[in-house]
């Protein structure tokens, strides 16, 4: 009544505003409006949309998106597809959306008996559901996935998988958890009764029955009504079958009182008629679901044989054996065209599927190329960095060896000179050292490494503490604090191997022709690897490295080297 009055005001209003002329009122190009007129006016609902997409009011894919539903509110499954399509073609469509519509077209492919592409959307509502971790999703695949299954006769994975996608749902806070809840325990009376477990049925049916009565903040009055008419339809069906009359009839008297059916709801009562002889009321049943199918353009489908069967059915109960036979002519041929269109449907499918693979390796391949790119190109500024920073590393420590050969050179030998040219013994002109504080260990430790360096003492491969020591007439802890204090040198193997480091650096320098062995052994040391440490520590580069860069300052091709005094 309520409907009636809504609808009886809402003509009025439109009339006033000037529909009449072709014309709708502001106030009623919204989406809210056009899901209000989904039941009570199919044509004022889609009006709605078709003006709002004209004018632009909202984003394409929500028009499309309440189109498809308008339809498939209506059973108007074919007009659906296109509607929905279009929505999920929508880049802006969110994911939380677009299951929703994964969803639905599951349902008018199932409705429509088409596997092949229920299978496609079953796949694709699976796996985005996975990827967002939306239970309730994933339930009504897996349930999807199991009355598949069942159909296909593989009844135990069947059960298990909507079972547990049963379970799933009751735990689902989505609002549309108990409307979802009566479609599962509908399938389960269905399905149980196609086995032949009837007590089994009859449980679901109990559960369906509850579950209808149950409120639900989304159903509308007429969905309700339709859920608890459905109820009584495949309940009437089932204890039909079960030879279980009296209770069919039972039921059967329920369906009658209740209001809302159409065609496809009703065509689960049809078992009944036929099996208690409601021949004429059967046949009123499938005639108006085959011309819901007809509309659709559904001449061809397994829904069409199945009613042409059932037909066929009532007309041989009823002695017109003729007419049964034409149909089942018919029915055989509809089956003929099932296969092709299969065929088809299942080779659409596949392509379909294998195009969407391709684009999804294709986008993995460019994704990865990037990402290889992009490490090789990390890789490479590394590597310069790293070579950038090993070639001021070695360009600072050649420096500091000039640096302090020069030092080296001023402050204990003079200017007059290399070591190699003097003899062993001659002093050259002092200072340096002379010129520090002149307190008695600095003084003493001036004049002991004066010694050393002029009279190349350390050449000696014997040198030692005690050599050092007697030098300056010291006893070893005062020579400690001596050695700690006034050099860079933490004991005196260090401070003599220092010396002939330096004067190793120089050999180098001056003589190119010189062996890395050679000059080790004549500074003192028969060990290369003990001249190499020594020289590293000391400069920070090895003699190898020395030489190197100062063949490499020579042929320009490396830092400017300082000026050397000479």
């Amino acid at each position: 009544m309520k409907k009636i009055l809504l609808a009886t005001v809402m003509t009025i209003i439109s009339l006033l505003t000037g529909r009449a002329k072709g014309s709708l009122p502001d106030s009623l190009l919204t989406i809210d409006k056009a899901y209000t007129y989904t039941l009570s006016d199919t044509d004022t609902s889609l009006a709605i949309l078709k003006t709002m997409r004209e004018r632009h009011l909202e984003p394409d894919w929500q028009i499309s998106l309440c189109e498809g539903d308008v339809y498939i509110n209506n059973r108007q499954m074919r007009r659906a597809i296109p509607c929905y399509e279009a929505a999920l073609d929508d880049p802006q469509l969110s994911d939380s959306l677009r299951m929703a519509i994964y969803k639905r077209m599951m349902d008018v492919y199932d409705l429509l008996q088409d596997h092949q592409r229920l299978t496609y959307y079953i796949y694709q509502l699976r796996e985005l559901a996975l990827k967002q971790g939306d239970s309730h999703f994933i339930a009504l695949a897996d349930f999807m996935a199991g009355k598949h299954f069942h159909h296909h006769g593989d009844r135990q994975q069947g059960y298990d998988l909507c079972r547990k996608a049963l379970e799933m749902m009751k735990e689902s806070a989505n609002d549309r958890r108990l409307i979802e809840l009566r479609a599962f325990y509908a399938e389960f009376v269905k399905m149980y009764t196609h086995d032949g477990r009837y007590d089994d049925a009859m449980r679901a049916s109990l559960l369906q029955e509850q579950a209808a009565r149950e409120k639900s903040p989304l159903a509308m009055q007429k969905l309700d009504e339709r859920a608890l008419r459905r109820v009584y339809a495949l309940r009437a069906s089932m204890l039909a079958k079960a030879g279980r009359m009296e209770e069919a009839d039972a039921a059967y008297a329920l369906w009658q009182q209740t209001t809302g059916g159409n065609a496809i709801d009703d065509r689960e009562i049809i078992d009944y008629l036929i099996i208690s002889g409601h021949g004429q009321e059967a046949q009123t049943v499938i005639r108006r679901y085959r011309d819901f199918l007809s509309s659709q353009g559904d001449s061809i489908s397994f829904g069409m044989l199945s009613m042409l069967y059932n037909d066929a059915r009532v007309l041989l109960d009823l002695g017109q054996m003729e007419r049964a036979g034409d149909n089942l002519s018919v029915v055989t041929r509809i089956a003929d065209s099932l296969h092709v269109r299969a065929a088809r449907s299942q080779m659409s499918v596949t392509y379909q599927l294998l195009k969407e693979q391709k684009e999804a390796h294709r986008r993995q391949m460019v994704i990865s190329w990037l990402v290889a790119l992009l490490i090789l190109l990390v890789i490479m500024a590394l590597a310069v960095i790293y070579y950038n920073g090993i070639i001021r590393k070695r360009n600072k420590a050649f420096l500091k060896v000039l640096n302090r050969l020069d030092a080296y050179r001023n402050a204990n030998i003079g200017a007059e000179g290399d070591l190699q040219d003097q003899p062993d013994g001659q002093e050259g002109t002092e200072g340096g050292p002379q010129t520090l504080s002149q307190d008695d260990d600095e003084r003493l430790f001036v004049e002991m490494d004066r010694q050393v360096t002029r009279q190349r003492l350390f050449l000696k491969p014997d040198l030692s503490r005690d050599d050092l020591m007697r030098l300056i007439g010291v006893d070893k802890n005062r020579f400690g604090r001596m050695i700690s204090r006034y050099s860079d040198a933490s004991n005196a193997s260090v401070y003599i191997n220092t010396k002939r480091a330096e004067y190793g650096a120089q050999l180098i320098k001056s003589h190119p022709e010189y062996t890395i062995a050679s000059i080790a052994e004549a500074c003192g040391l028969q060990n290369t690897v003990t001249f190499n440490r020594a020289f590293k520590r000391v400069f920070g580069i090895t003699p190898s490295e020395y030489r190197a860069d100062i063949e490499a300052s020579r042929s320009g091709s490396h830092v400017e080297m300082p000026h050397d005094g000479k």
